[in-house]
């Protein structure tokens, strides 16, 4: 077959009746092109993956679950969820566990009821995933034994909802439900239950960092996730029909996917392998040299990292030992500082390596832009185009639309953009309008319409893959008894794209140290959220007009403290 360029295959892809085909759709009120071949919801992806009944759907450590066995587990434990604990239609469900299986279970389970899967950020401290779960308002919450230690020493019981919890001695289930007693083997016969469920019916509540201190759940409806399958599809055709997919072999491919399942990254690089039959690789912590045995050992064909894992593949000391010759395709997200790698991917891997790098947000239901095939060789510094559906605007703080070149604030429109926040019209009022999403962050298209991503107007630091906006921290930094004021930002960082770092001014009189206020973050945030660097000064912090604090001016002495 002859190979085409990147242009002509996203031209052939999207052509009437060519499988992309897009279709203008009427989505609460307002006209978007949508797939017009995509799945009408999330249960029906479900239902088509019967068709890889005897294939490996999960691998974990020494466990192996069947797409039959994975099948059988999720109908039992949607079957108990109705009938047990009377979850239905648009009921929300809590998912807080690292990458097991169980969490893959749990999410098909909810999608084939119509309930609304809401994972939560499994690094959180007890009394940040009480409040997620005060504010998602469950009627169940799904968790591995970690998840529900912390909770219970935060003061949660079982007497607040109920709990399904796994991997965890009898001993700590504290009047939780033990998950093998809804779901003791990989055997059932019943059918699934019924529901009927809409495209645009809501099928997740993903959490994202707010700038005033507490996470938004943004709502992601069928719609959302399905035109995210689509979009993946596209991208793996578009490389197949540029030659930068080899042919399919008889070996099933497999997806190395230590992402997250509490981000967009992960759960729908996760959903994705479901749907095309890969069999999916799942780790239980990152660990390099474990993550280059598995590519290994299972013949890993896919993967999906951050830069910063990446990275390290490519750098640990022995690398060169483990033979990664199966990888075809790789996704790159959830943080910035990919351009580098270029030239070492396309070293290891050779110039016909599948590179899918983009931009996307928790808000856009992962990438609203996204390299196809070998574009993102050719151009490392930009984020790709805007996927198939999305339209990318560059607005000035006037409200015009910027011409190619020129940056503004990059805005987004398409099949992917979720409803708004839950529970906070508010939030929902300030970031969406008229369909569009104003991401925050500033950016410029160029004539081509490939978009590059500047800067970000939103006060948020991207540590390896994870978020931190630096309100929430100075919430917490300023709660301790000690500190006047104080002002997070973002220092770079090799390894980690970025690190978070403080500067507090001590009370007047009183005697603080770095490490006091390090130990005051850690008893209220997340371990990622807590300051790596922490600057006590005397001096108040240098600050504008109107009294916001000159981060800029901050990161600038931090870099270079002796001028």
């Amino acid at each position: 077959m002859r190979e085409l360029t990147v242009d002509a295959a996203r031209a052939a892809l999207m052509a009437p009746g060519a499988p992309y085909e897009l279709s203008e759709v009427v989505v609460a009120g307002r006209a978007v092109r949508c797939y017009l071949n995509a799945p009408p919801n999330m249960r029906a992806v479900f239902e088509s993956m019967g068709q890889y009944a005897d294939r490996d759907a999960i691998v974990y450590e020494s466990e192996r679950l069947t797409f039959a066995e994975q099948s059988a587990a999720v109908a039992r434990l949607a079957a108990t969820l109705r009938a047990g604990f009377g979850v239905s239609k648009g009921d929300r469900v809590v998912l807080a566990m690292r990458n097991l299986p169980e969490f893959v279970i749990a999410f098909w389970a909810c999608q084939v009821l119509g309930a609304v899967a809401v994972p939560l950020n499994a690094w959180w401290t007890g009394g940040e995933l009480s409040w997620a779960l005060g504010d998602a308002d469950p009627a169940l919450a799904v968790l591995d034994g970690e998840r529900w230690r912390r909770l219970r020493e935060a003061g949660y019981s079982a007497e607040s909802l109920p709990v399904v919890v796994t991997r965890a001695v009898e001993a700590e289930l504290a009047g939780a439900v033990p998950w093998f007693e809804i779901v003791p083997d990989y055997r059932y016969e019943g059918d699934l239950p019924e529901c009927e469920i809409a495209p645009d019916d809501p099928a997740t509540i993903l959490y994202t960092s707010g700038t005033t201190g507490r996470p938004k759940g943004a709502v992601g409806t069928a719609r959302n996730h399905c035109s995210l399958l689509m979009a993946a599809g596209f991208q793996s055709e578009v490389a197949r029909l540029t030659g930068t997919r080899p042919p399919r072999s008889g070996t099933q491919p497999a997806l190395l996917n230590p992402f997250p399942f509490f981000h967009i990254g992960g759960l729908s690089s996760m959903y994705s392998a479901g749907a095309g039959g890969l069999k999916q690789v799942l780790l239980y912590r990152w660990d390099t040299a474990t993550a280059l045995e598995i590519c290994a050992l299972e013949r890993v064909t896919n993967l999906a990292v951050v830069p910063t894992m990446l990275r390290r593949m490519l750098e640990v000391p022995g690398s060169e030992k483990y033979d990664l010759s199966a990888v075809a395709a790789i996704g790159i997200g959830g943080a910035p500082g990919s351009a580098d790698l270029a030239g070492p991917v396309a070293g290891r891997f050779g110039s016909r390596i599948s590179v899918n790098h983009g931009y996307g947000l928790t808000e856009t239901t992962s990438s609203a832009c996204q390299h196809n095939g070998r574009s993102f060789l050719e151009r490392p510094d930009s984020v790709g185009p805007p996927t198939p559906g999305t339209t990318v605007r560059i607005v000035g703080e006037d409200g015009a639309d910027r011409p190619p070149g020129v940056a503004g604030e990059i805005w987004v429109h398409g099949p992917q953009v979720v409803a708004g926040y839950w529970n906070n019209p508010s939030e929902t009022a300030a970031a969406f309008s008229e369909g569009w999403f104003r991401t925050g962050d500033i950016g410029a298209l160029d004539e081509a319409g490939y978009l590059t991503v500047l800067d970000r107007a939103k006060d948020v630091i991207i540590r390896g893959g994870e978020n931190v906006y630096s309100t929430e921290v100075e919430a917490v930094l300023q709660e301790h008894p000690a500190v006047e004021e104080a002002a997070v930002v973002g220092l770079p960082d090799r390894d980690l794209g970025e690190i978070v770092a403080a500067v507090v001014v001590p009370v007047a009189g009183a005697a603080l140290t770095a490490d006091e206020v390090r130990e005051h973050a850690r008893e209220c945030l997340a371990a990622f959220k807590v300051p790596a660097v922490v600057i006590v000064r005397d001096t108040p912090l240098p600050r504008n007009a109107t009294g916001k604090s000159l981060k800029r001016r901050l990161r600038e002495e931090l870099a270079d403290p002796n001028p």
